[in-house]
């Protein structure tokens, strides 16, 4: 069963924090908690539809990204302002069931971090030649599972999925990043993959 991410409220939360980083840094205010470099460094260089969709990828796929593995970012990147950028060409009917980008860093053992990770992606498909961004900016954060019936605390990482079911035969772009806080500059791993429909 497909997974997709919560939109509306990840986009909500991202700009409440947003408007309290402005709001501090007007006022001249400072705390640790509300407002850090990573969010002032995000504002000034921002991840978007418009850079990623003219940048150079940093790995091309055809037909599918592994299913059994995917494909692993490195974990320092900087395409499209601090993102990273992955191509299928010709996309397989047989892994068109869905285009996504997951957190691949290390394991989330707390509530605070678990809470904070936050990930970003963009999906384009080529049209006359050009990459035109069929998603918007889709986002979302950690989130934390509590011990419960047996289960121990755990993080649900951020999984960002393309809304929809990309078109097979056609050249598919996503662009992503993953960073410790939201805007933040500390990057993490990604994990990129092509879906298969379960058999």
């Amino acid at each position: 069963m497909r997974s997709f991410t919560n939109h509306q409220s990840s986009v909500q939360k991202g700009l409440v924090l947003s408007l309290t980083a402005g709001l501090l840094a007007m006022t001249g205010c400072s705390g640790e908690s509300a407002v850090s470099e990573e969010n002032v460094a995000s504002v000034e260089q921002a991840f978007g539809s418009a850079s990623c969709g003219t940048a150079a990828a940093d790995q091309t796929f055809t037909s599918s990204i592994n299913f059994t593995s995917g494909y692993t970012s490195p974990s320092s990147y900087n395409t499209c302002y601090r993102g990273y950028v992955v191509d299928v060409n010709t996309l397989s009917s047989l892994y068109d069931w869905y285009l996504r980008a997951r957190w691949a860093g290390p394991d989330l053992t707390t509530q605070s971090a678990c809470e904070q990770a936050w990930g970003s992606a963009i999906f384009y498909k080529k049209v006359n030649g050009v990459w035109v961004d069929q998603s918007g900016v889709v986002q979302g954060y950690g989130t934390w599972i509590p011990a419960a019936g047996g289960l121990i605390a755990h993080c649900e990482v951020p999984d960002l999925f393309f809304p929809g079911t990309p078109q097979a035969g056609a050249d598919w772009r996503i662009a992503a990043t993953m960073r410790t806080q939201y805007g933040g500059a500390t990057l993490r791993p990604i994990w990129f993959q092509t879906g298969r429909e379960p058999s």
